[in-house]
């Protein structure tokens, strides 16, 4: 076990969710995190977001989806940077205060909006009118890597405030399992 691998089993062990993730390489900390995950006695619904580290260099999201370790994280969310937020800020509305009220009950993690906000690469694109696209991997079914763009944050707010972390595991439509015992 790397260092790396020990500071993310202590934080598994103490049950610590979301996992926010901001590094360039971000395939090498998936599989991190799987090691680690497998290594560690805590069992727990765990979260990870990962930010892009800066607008010039976007997330490769196919490549990330289509890890074998995404196998075993159903509650992944990966930020992405949209060049064209044109079609988000005609679809984004103004809302009541109840309905803002209402979605931020059903979110997961609602101060991921802190989180995003206090990014500075991140900060300076939603300030130049970039739109960051909140994307999950389907998880379930027969193609479990494709990618599902679950919210917009755009103008300071989510577009729809979705949760960001659907249950994926409740019904897995026919997604194949590998178990053994001992």
């Amino acid at each position: 076990i790397n260092k790396f691998e020990s500071i993310i089993m202590k934080a598994i062990s103490e049950e610590c969710t979301p996992f926010v993730v901001q590094v360039k390489n971000i395939n090498g900390v998936i599989r991190a995190i799987d090691r680690a995950s497998r290594r560690s006695i805590t069992r727990y619904r765990k979260q990870y977001i990962y930010l892009p580290v800066n607008f010039e260099e976007p997330i490769e999201v196919r490549s990330i989806f289509s890890l074998t370790e995404m196998n075993n994280m159903p509650d992944t969310l990966l930020a992405r940077f949209v060049n064209e937020p044109s079609t988000y800020i005609a679809l984004s509305k103004p809302r009541t205060d109840e309905q803002i009220n209402d979605a931020k009950c059903f979110m997961t993690f609602p101060c991921l909006e802190e989180n995003i906000a206090n990014t500075n690469d991140t900060m300076n694109a939603v300030q130049h009118g970039h739109a960051i696209e909140l994307l999950t991997h389907k998880f379930v079914g027969r193609n479990p890597f494709s990618e599902i763009v679950l919210d917009v944050w755009i103008n300071d707010s989510f577009l729809n405030y979705n949760d960001l972390f659907p249950d994926k595991i409740s019904n897995l439509k026919g997604k194949h399992l590998k178990c053994s015992s001992m």
